[in-house]
């Protein structure tokens, strides 16, 4: 059952790297896989990032699909100083 589980782990990875190729939106396809129970490590391994960087994307996709779930803005359009609101300067 470990095996099927890491070759659906990893047939998942190479669709990611595809899409990505593709034109789909990195941080899109992170959130998917990381969805689908790809590890931070090995998706990190595709992208040559950290972990903390793989989790951070994830957060922020989750966060803007809580806002808005139509919400259709490319990752590199997005403001990311919603992340800092509520904090005191």
């Amino acid at each position: 059952a470990l095996n099927a589980q890491n070759q659906r782990r990893e047939q998942i990875i190479s669709l990611m790297v595809e899409q990505v190729s593709s034109g789909k939106p990195r941080d899109e396809a992170i959130f998917e896989a990381r969805s689908l129970g790809v590890t931070l490590e090995r998706i990190a391994e595709c992208f040559d990032l950290t972990r903390e960087r793989i989790r951070q994307i994830c957060d922020a996709q989750a966060f803007r699909m809580a806002i808005d779930p139509s919400l259709k803005v490319e990752p590199q359009e997005f403001k990311r100083d919603y992340l800092f609101v509520g904090t005191s300067a």
